[in-house]
């Protein structure tokens, strides 16, 4: 089964991805420092990872490889918590019986509300886009999100929908968006790839034993508590760390 890696770049050394065995597509963010992998596309800075991922899938739709890692530039960081390099995590997804995989050994706790002030309106933004409305959570409920915005995802899972809906996207993100769409899409990457929302741990995802110390953290900065409160939920003002 075919395998490429798709990676957004902007200051990152990239040299480590020399090493990889499978093809990588670099898409550099205009300004983007040199590296010694030629990009195949040059894009604004804008959206973080997400525009570069949605851009990869746009030019590339019709001739999509069996499975796509999108990856950061980086090869270490706070949100990659697993015992081996990336490289070597990748090496070790279970593709063949798997759509969609975290690379990332991280989780987010996160209700499905609009909060307030300037905020995420997670809610708001998901009908912005046209997301499936039988995906769609219920309102308020909480989110089980590998998040990182790094994963390995089937053809068959990024053609759940079609291309010009992945287009509208791109073009949200680059033209008509805020600085929290990239949050707003790291939080639901596993819905859009037809996974449940509620999508913790999976140690069927890899060939090596599951890393244990797996990290969580629930993050809300503003919502409405009396609105919440009326429906029982119960959700902390602050960002926390806990393990399961």
């Amino acid at each position: 089964m075919t395998l490429e890696i798709v990676t957004s770049h902007w200051k990152e050394d990239l040299s480590w991805l020399l090493k990889s065995p499978w093809p990588v597509n670099l898409i550099d963010k205009e300004g983007a420092d040199p590296s010694p992998l030629v990009p195949k596309y040059i894009i604004p800075n804008k959206g973080k990872e997400s525009s570069v991922y949605i851009k990869y899938i746009v030019e590339n739709y019709e001739n999509l490889p069996d499975h796509v890692a999108f990856i950061h530039g980086h090869e270490t960081a706070y949100h990659q918590c697993h015992d081996h390099p990336l490289l070597e995590v990748i090496e070790g997804a279970q593709r063949e019986i798997h759509d969609f995989i975290s690379l990332n050994n991280y989780f987010r706790l996160y209700h499905f509300l609009d909060e307030t002030e300037n905020w995420m309106k997670i809610e708001t933004y998901w009908n912005l886009f046209g997301f499936k409305e039988e995906d769609k959570p219920v309102y308020g409920c909480r989110l089980e999100a590998p998040i990182g915005a790094q994963f390995i995802v089937s053809r068959e899972a990024i053609r759940r929908y079609p291309k010009q809906d992945w287009n509208r996207w791109y073009n949200l993100v680059m033209n008509e968006g805020t600085d929290y769409f990239p949050l707003f899409l790291e939080n639901i990457w596993h819905i859009i790839f037809g996974q449940p929302y509620r999508c913790g741990p999976n140690p069927r995802w890899f060939s090596f034993p599951a890393k244990m110390d797996i990290y969580w953290h629930e993050y809300h900065k503003t919502f409405p508590p009396a609105e919440l409160a009326e429906k029982g939920f119960k959700i902390e003002l602050k960002y926390i760390f806990t393990e399961p």
